[in-house]
């Protein structure tokens, strides 16, 4: 088990995946290697078989896991060998003709228009530094489409009121530059005035009043309060606001490929699942039609 060890410290360091990430492929992979001491009477890489891999495929298939979770499970188990390979522990790859489940497409949630236009409705004053905190969350992850972690990842210096944009660093440390209304930058400048009142050692941009950076299950828990106030949506996360803020831009006639930009898509499959989105809005409009 070793080997695991090292290969969570690669995926950290060398191919900068999040803790979470890290930690999620850690219990995928001893999962399979408990499979293998159990059915197959070894935990060593060096016994790993395609059968052996395609039996754990079978098990969790069987007890009811998503294609989507086994699907994860196969590509830690896959990444893992490749790794053991480069490192030259094995010379062979029991993973390679092991393929994904097929999956059926989902449709993001999204909050409607006009939910975005109530949940976002702006106080003329704050009450408190947290107050003014959770206002300026909820509206760039809705206004800007960034993940959670890039949010709680921003730096003083990501922020330009000149410019009127700020800078993500995103998935595989890569840059974006997102561009800001007017509202949201004055809305920003408003926060820093106050952050700077409780800013201590740290140059993250989003922090508490006792000068300490946000925290994922803060943000999960804000955006949670916030939607179940002002929407139904049947899911409430960060990342619905992500996808509301792409659903939205189609929906008001924006390029695929500017959205795609804007979301730091690797590839424009990734983002093609907001058209379905689209017509499914245009279907919903469709039946005001009086021959519908």
């Amino acid at each position: 088990m070793g080997y695991i060890d090292n290969y969570i410290n690669y995926l950290q360091v060398h191919r900068n995946r999040s803790t979470h990430t890290a930690n999620a492929y850690r219990v995928d992979l001893h999962q399979y290697f408990n499979f293998q001491l159990s059915d197959f009477g070894s935990e060593f890489p060096k016994e790993t078989t395609a059968i052996s891999v395609r039996s754990w495929v079978m098990h969790l298939s069987s007890s009811g896991l998503s294609p989507s979770s086994v699907n994860r499970k196969i590509s830690a188990l896959k990444s893992y060998f490749k790794y053991l390979q480069r490192e030259e522990v094995l010379t062979s790859n029991p993973t390679l003709g092991i393929r994904n489940l097929k999956t059926a497409k989902r449709i993001p949630n999204f909050i409607r228009q006009s939910e975005a236009v109530k949940i976002f409705d702006q106080p003329d004053t704050f009450d408190s530094h947290l107050q003014l905190l959770e206002v300026t969350v909820m509206s760039l992850l809705y206004q800007t489409g960034i993940r959670r972690g890039e949010l709680i990842g921003l730096k003083h210096s990501d922020i330009s009121f000149s410019k009127k944009q700020i800078k993500v660093l995103g998935k595989g440390n890569k840059e974006r530059i997102i561009p800001i209304t007017d509202e949201m930058n004055s809305l920003l400048d408003k926060y820093q005035n106050s952050r700077d009142d409780y800013a201590k050692e740290t140059d993250n941009f989003f922090i508490f009043d006792s000068g300490k950076p946000l925290y994922e299950k803060w943000v999960y828990r804000l955006v949670k309060k916030e939607l179940s106030h002002g929407s139904d949506v049947a899911k409430k996360s960060p990342h619905v606001l992500r996808h509301s803020f792409a659903t939205h831009l189609l929906q008001r006639g924006a390029d695929i490929n500017a959205i795609k930009e804007l979301l730091g898509h690797s590839s424009l499959a990734s983002t093609q699942i907001y058209a379905h989105n689209d017509i499914k809005h245009l279907k919903e409009i469709h039946k005001l039609h009086p021959k519908s």
